[in-house]
């Protein structure tokens, strides 16, 4: 409840960073996402090739 409250003040006070971060995380998230993808692919080849 008080880090709600704090969200909120937080969202108030200071919109343009409170998107800033949101905005980090979400690209964060993404490159993560794709990331494990593109590693997924190269162990699966890597593995084909290796057996």
């Amino acid at each position: 409840m008080r880090l709600g409250r704090r969200l909120s003040s937080m969202r108030i006070t200071k919109p343009a960073k409170h998107s800033l971060r949101l905005r980090t995380v979400a690209s964060m998230g993404y490159v993560y996402l794709v990331l494990m993808v593109v590693l997924n692919d190269v162990l699966e080849e890597g593995f084909g090739i290796f057996w």
